[in-house]
């Protein structure tokens, strides 16, 4: 390889990353808080009060995060709580959405990387690292700020493809202890990164060409890992995470509810169209809909083909393989699931993709001179633009919290938890009656929804409809027992209503639950409303 190869492979690289920062721009300008923002960041005690004792509890915390519902996130939270303390708040979220394009950047650049040393084309992983870095779907990853897990996540497993690819091709055993240090860092991000083993057993079958006993137990260490993080994180799941009875599906319907989540991912890819973060599943989510039939037989019908033609060409068997087992950490089948599918799950399971349209791409400029090159450059940019159209109209949906919000409900309108969000937003304008009526659509939807009914009561309550209030936020606190916080509104609203013996069990019910929860800023204004009402008394 001549001097002058690695720069201008650089300079390639760096001037596809300038067009993907200027398709991206507008999200450094974006408001939004999405769904599970405010629990992550913005109201996270840990993430907003920065120091090492928060370090230090995102990492102790493994089995049983306290501040998370669901599997330990360290890396994610630590780096989240240093965008904080660069000045990150709600109404300057461009603190966040620098570190998460900075790091979707850094994707785009590992993917040309990893798609060159697959390919042996430059040119090809140049455009398909364009196409994937404007691709509409990379939209929500960067603009949702909690989605920061999937960036992190993808960008350190990219690192440990990339590290392991070299390890290959040099024999370097430091490179492949970069590898297993990279994909170390991808699980303490997000664990949906579990497959990663697996991912380098397809390589070395396509294109690598390597497989054998040998190289198969030499991924021991991965595979290790990977065992590791899936008990942690099962546990973690287990013992954080309530899934309500009769939510999980018969395993007989896993085969075609997976089936059909692939249908639908490839379409997105294939065509966006309109994006979410929310997905509903298809009425009726059987095999009884004609929508569904046809995605489980189409996806039934690719796998068998491609199965079929492998020894002729096994490049896009790999590819969607690769692609299937990226994505397998993410298939949650689940009867009454709100989300059937979202953007961000595809961000780690592109390359699957990609790296059959690298290997047809370097086919076909190998074959083609003079116009059919042309084409393809031409093709490649033509793609790109539609993209890059595609790209800035999701972000605008992103542009403000209230604005994010109606659009999700426009797109997922039977999911009550966007109702609630978006009467949430409204009741921050003053829009009383509107947020009402939105949280009233949510207990329509699902009558046993405790967030829908302590938001009615406080938007009643601040209504000066005290006694309503009280029987919402009863609700809400006989629905979430647990919840510290819906037994002190439920105290407050007694208090206001003249039941003061009542309001001062339901603050000490609160304390307790608040202790336990180690949630001291909720401990902290009961016993203040405890020690004023004493006084009162």
């Amino acid at each position: 390889m001549s001097p002058a190869r690695p720069l201008a492979r650089a300079a390639a690289i760096l001037l596809v990353c300038g067009v993907v920062t200027t398709v991206h721009w507008p999200v450094l300008g974006a408001q939004a808080l999405s769904l599970d923002d405010e629990q992550f960041v913005t109201r996270n005690p840990l993430v907003t009060r920065p120091g090492w004792g928060s370090v230090g509890r995102f990492f102790a915390e493994v089995l049983e995060p306290s501040s998370v519902p669901g599997y330990s996130l360290p890396l994610t939270m630590t780096s989240l709580m240093l965008d904080w303390s660069a000045g990150g708040r709600p109404g300057n979220l461009a603190p966040f959405h620098r570190t998460n394009l900075a790091l979707h950047l850094a994707s785009v650049a590992l993917i040309v990387l990893i798609l060159e040393r697959l390919s042996g084309s430059l040119a090809a992983a140049l455009a398909l690292g364009l196409l994937f870095g404007v691709h509409p779907l990379t939209v929500e990853p960067v603009a949702w700020i909690t989605e920061r897990k999937t960036l992190l996540a993808a960008c350190f497993g990219f690192a440990s493809l990339l590290a392991y690819l070299l390890a290959c091709r040099r024999g370097s055993r430091a490179a492949k202890v970069v590898s297993l240090a990279a994909y170390l860092l991808a699980l303490l991000s997000k664990p949906t990164v579990l497959t990663l083993p697996l991912l380098l057993v397809v390589l070395d079958l396509w294109p690598l060409r390597r497989f054998s006993a040998r190289t198969l137990a030499e991924k021991w260490p991965w595979a290790l890992l990977a065992l590791a993080f899936t008990f942690v994180s099962a546990l973690s799941l287990e013992r954080t995470l309530v899934v309500p009875a009769g939510a999980r599906a018969d395993p007989g319907s896993w085969a075609w509810q997976i089936a059909w989540t692939l249908a639908f991912e490839v379409s997105k890819l294939v065509w966006p169209g309109t994006l979410a973060c929310v997905y509903e599943p298809p009425d009726p989510y059987a095999l009884s809909n004609l929508l569904v039939l046809a995605g489980v037989i189409g996806v039934a019908a690719l796998t068998i083909s491609l199965a079929l033609g492998a020894r002729r060409s096994p490049w896009p068997l790999a590819g969607w393989v690769f692609f299937v087992v990226a994505l397998v950490p993410t298939f949650r089948p689940v009867n009454g699931v709100f989300i059937a599918a979202a953007d961000k799950y595809l961000y780690f399971a592109a390359p699957g993709v990609l790296m059959v349209l690298a290997a047809g791409i370097k086919a076909a400029w190998t074959r083609g001179r003079g116009l059919p090159r042309a084409g393809l450059v031409l093709l490649t940019l033509a793609l790109a633009a539609l993209e890059a159209r595609g790209t800035r109209a999701a972000i605008g949906n992103w542009h403000d919290s209230l604005t994010h919000f109606r659009h999700l409900v426009a797109v997922a309108p039977r999911t009550p938890t966007l109702h609630d969000a978006l009467g949430s937003r409204l009741f921050e304008t003053g829009a009383w009656e509107e947020a009402m009526s939105e949280y009233r659509r949510a207990i329509a939807l699902e009558p046993g929804y405790p967030p829908a009914h302590f938001n009615l009561g406080n938007a009643l309550a601040t209504a000066g409809r005290t006694e309503e209030a009280i029987g919402e936020f009863r609700i809400a606190s006989r629905l979430a027992p647990d919840d510290g916080r819906a037994a002190f509104v439920l105290g407050l609203a007694l208090d206001r209503a003249g039941h003061g013996a009542e309001a001062t069990a339901e603050a000490r019910h609160a304390l307790a639950l608040a202790e336990s929860a180690r949630d001291e800023a909720l401990a902290a204004q009961v016993r203040a409303f405890l020690e004023g009402h004493a006084r009162k008394r």
